[in-house]
């Protein structure tokens, strides 16, 4: 009997939370927030080197592509020009501001990128249009144009969809002399690594807060001293 009262007692001490074993971390001194921030980043490096082997593959590209330049049709083979390794921008064109702030961020990086690939940047507006457009961001790409020949391109490579129409990213190629594989590829999604403005919104106090990328703003910006 005073087997079984002192069973039901401890029973009911740890159900209480009065009388429970300790976990084995408990001893462990807590991580400081720099401790923290350290150990997130190595996490998120860790996961962001694993995301990008998954994006790695060897799809080898058979078909003909063509795409309209202000210079007359080109080839994908043509678009490497003397290199070996090609990156394609897939923009949804010239009504999308967001696609425009993406493209913005990456010409201004596009001297170091093209000393290492080509880079090309593929939209559905028609050439001149495409041509005035770039010229009026400042835009150094090598602009090509689907308007022509249509969407295979951008729909194999899974930036098509009937309903919703090119959806924006980026495929990246390599040749061995004509022989062309796509080996990676990225989606662009606002908040991501490939624009390089989110990443400072999102560190304001109220993050992006309703905001969104514009055509054209207020020169010198909103918020600026008054210096009169």
């Amino acid at each position: 009997m005073k087997i079984v009262i002192l069973t039901l007692h401890l029973f009911l001490l740890t159900s209480l939370g009065i009388y429970a074993d300790k976990p084995e971390n408990d001893n462990k001194p807590k991580m400081t927030k720099e401790q923290r921030i350290d150990n997130l980043e190595k996490q998120i490096k860790k996961l962001s080197k694993e995301l990008r082997d998954l994006r790695k593959e060897d799809q080898k590209i058979d078909s003909v592509y063509k795409f309209a330049t202000l210079n007359g049709d080109v080839t994908l083979r043509e678009l490497f020009r003397d290199k070996e390794d090609l990156i394609v921008i897939h923009n949804m064109g010239k009504d999308c501001p967001y696609c425009t702030s993406y493209a913005d961020g990456i010409n201004g990086i596009l001297r170091h990128l093209e000393d290492r690939a080509s880079v090309v940047l593929l939209s559905p507006d028609k050439v001149a249009d495409q041509t005035k457009f770039a010229k009026s961001r400042g835009w150094g790409f090598k602009m090509v144009s689907t308007k022509k020949h249509g969407e295979k391109f951008n729909s194999d490579m899974g930036f098509y969809k009937s309903k919703d129409g090119v959806w924006p990213g980026f495929s990246v190629f390599h040749r061995d002399g004509d022989k062309i594989t796509r080996v990676s590829f990225s989606a662009f999604d606002p908040g991501d690594e490939y624009c390089v403005l989110f990443p400072f919104i999102l560190m304001l106090k109220d993050g992006v807060n309703g905001w969104h990328p514009k055509f054209e703003y207020k020169a010198g910006g909103d918020n600026q001293p008054d210096t009169k």
